[in-house]
């Protein structure tokens, strides 16, 4: 894992691979992205940017291969 960076409740961490962790940063674009996948094909992540008004924009998302993508969308 990486550090300051905690797996999400109840995610068997000994069947995890980190897929993606990336920052940007730049004078315009500041975003992140984590994703992990475990060994069953379910995957779970969260990506935050910036808005048009400076502020912080988190949006957590999972996907299973029964039961298909969901995603926590900040309004």
């Amino acid at each position: 894992m990486f550090p300051g960076l905690t797996p999400s409740p109840g995610t068997d961490t000994k069947n995890s691979d980190v897929i993606q962790y990336s920052v940007i940063i730049s004078r315009y674009n500041r975003q992140f992205r984590y994703e992990e996948r475990d060994g069953y094909g379910q995957v779970h992540g969260r990506y935050g940017f910036h808005d048009k008004d400076g502020k912080l924009q988190v949006v957590n998302y999972s996907a299973h291969p029964d039961h298909g993508f969901t995603a926590d969308v900040p309004h």
